[in-house]
């Protein structure tokens, strides 16, 4: 999608692939209007928030949602999945994202920046800008921006100015949302049952309303729709 030439889905995918230790996590995620759903079971805490950190940032990216994502109990992790990176290191990595996310909620606050097609990548203590802004005020704007929000280093190589580059990007938004087909089926779309919750619940999380119960049941292999447990696996039909 345009200026980044890559879907939003391929954007995170790319960036999952820099951290070696998500490799070890039983997780998977889909991408619904700019949200990020990650689905799965991770090894610590940790890792969790690690998941809710990196995405933003990314153009495209609205918004990350980690409610179906399970932590291990300890005694269950294996050692690959604990052991894959040292807590100091994750504690280095999510600092860095952290930054980046900061510098990215505050081009989202910015008047002027705030519709660019900017993302906005970790690197060590500084980040990364790529995107496209509309004038070289604006692009001077994002630089002074990222400095302000703790930025020691600021690459903007990757960020170019276009002239209606606005425009440009809610055209490329509005190309990708029409392309996509009317009803699609997410067979790796899964929730986990978590205490007290109920399919009436689960229907309203993900669809608004309760007509969905039967073909989440039927989905899932469940007779009874009054009756499903903690730590149940259940489909959620798309």
């Amino acid at each position: 999608m345009w200026p980044f030439g890559k879907s939003t889905t391929d954007r995170v995918k790319e960036e999952m692939g820099k951290f070696d230790f998500l490799a070890q996590q039983a997780i998977t995620f889909t991408e619904r209007g700019g949200t990020i759903y990650w689905n799965g079971v991770v090894a610590t805490d940790k890792m969790k928030r690690f998941l809710e950190i990196f995405p933003v940032g990314l153009g495209g990216v609205k918004a990350v949602d980690t409610s179906n994502v399970s932590v291990l109990p300890a005694e269950e992790a294996t050692a690959a999945q604990v052991e894959t990176v040292e807590d100091s290191t994750l504690d280095q990595v999510m600092e860095a994202s952290s930054l980046a996310k900061n510098v990215f909620r505050a081009f989202k606050a910015d008047v002027e920046l705030a519709d660019d097609p900017i993302e906005v990548l970790q690197s060590g203590d500084g980040v990364v800008l790529r995107g496209a802004v509309d004038s070289q005020h604006e692009f001077n704007l994002a630089v002074k921006l990222a400095q302000e929000n703790g930025a020691n280093r600021v690459m903007s190589d990757e960020l170019q100015i276009a002239d209606g580059a606005k425009a440009k990007a809610a055209e490329a938004v509005k190309a990708v949302e029409a392309a996509k087909p009317a009803y699609v089926n997410l067979p790796d779309e899964y929730h986990i049952v978590k205490p007290g919750e109920t399919l009436t619940a689960i229907s309203k999380k993900y669809f608004g309303d309760t007509d969905h119960i039967d073909a989440i049941a039927k989905a899932s292999g469940i007779s009874n729709p009054d009756l499903i447990k903690v730590g149940q696996k259940l489909q959620i039909p798309r």
